[in-house]
């Protein structure tokens, strides 16, 4: 492979693997929101806005598991990659 091209993929996956770690920040940050506001709606009976919420914070989880499944598989390129530039610089 050509080291520039490999440069370039290398920034690639780092930015991408950036933003998924930045996703995956964001949607703890949301989970921790929706946390703290179903302990206040707990005080009252159960209803469809704690329902909508206790819902939406499932979802973030999973969100939260594909992000980052997808930054550990962009880290194991981005390792992949520093390895073949390794190798190309002997």
């Amino acid at each position: 492979m050509d080291w520039g091209k490999n440069i370039m993929m290398w920034q690639e996956f780092n930015d991408l693997r950036l933003d998924c770690l930045k996703a995956a920040s964001t949607a703890k940050n949301e989970i921790i929101s929706i946390t703290e506001r179903l302990e206040v709606l707990a005080e009252n009976e159960p209803d469809e806005q704690t329902i909508k919420a206790r819902h939406k914070r499932r979802s973030l989880r999973e969100d939260v598991a594909d992000y980052e499944h997808d930054a550990r598989v962009f880290e194991y390129k981005i390792k992949h990659i520093e390895m073949v530039i390794a190798h190309e610089s002997i």
